[in-house]
């Protein structure tokens, strides 16, 4: 498996980059986002770096859908904060952060749990270039196996 290994430099960066997309997007959409839900664990990271520096509250959802580098056959929920989750994200402009978006499976799987509407938007650091899904906003498009900083 080709695997392409990021710095915390190259991190930055990509972040940098969605930072500014998203803050283009709601000018082009008059829209002020209200939050940040991170989806765990890819999401995580990301997450927070937006959180900081667009200065927005964060929630996080767990889902799991890879075994090590296997995909698996569906996706797990984990740490679905129930109601809590549903009060931050009702009639509020969420922005749902992931690392990369590969298949498209967990966003099909975050719209069916949380409704997603026109006020949200899906963003990730990376989109695979045969993603039946694109995510509304992604730093760089990639076929390769994505290694963070973070991961071992």
């Amino acid at each position: 498996m080709d695997k392409h290994y990021l710095t915390w430099k190259d991190f930055d960066n990509l972040c940098t980059s969605l930072h500014h997309d998203i803050r283009q997007y709601e000018r082009e959409q008059n829209i002020k986002f209200d939050g940040i839900v991170a989806l765990l664990r890819g999401g995580a990271i990301p997450g927070i770096w937006l959180s900081h520096n667009m200065n927005l509250p964060m929630r996080a959802i767990g889902l799991k859908s890879y075994e090590d580098t296997q995909q698996t056959d569906g996706i797990e929920l984990y740490n679905n904060i129930g109601n809590e989750l549903k009060d931050f994200i009702e009639n509020k402009a969420i922005i749902f952060v992931d690392d990369i978006c590969d298949s498209g499976r967990t966003y099909s799987c975050i719209k069916d749990l949380c409704g997603l509407d026109y006020k949200n938007i899906f963003v990730t650091l990376h989109c695979a270039k045969d993603a039946y899904y694109t995510p509304d906003i992604f730093a760089a498009k990639s076929n390769r196996w994505i290694v963070y900083p973070w991961e071992p």
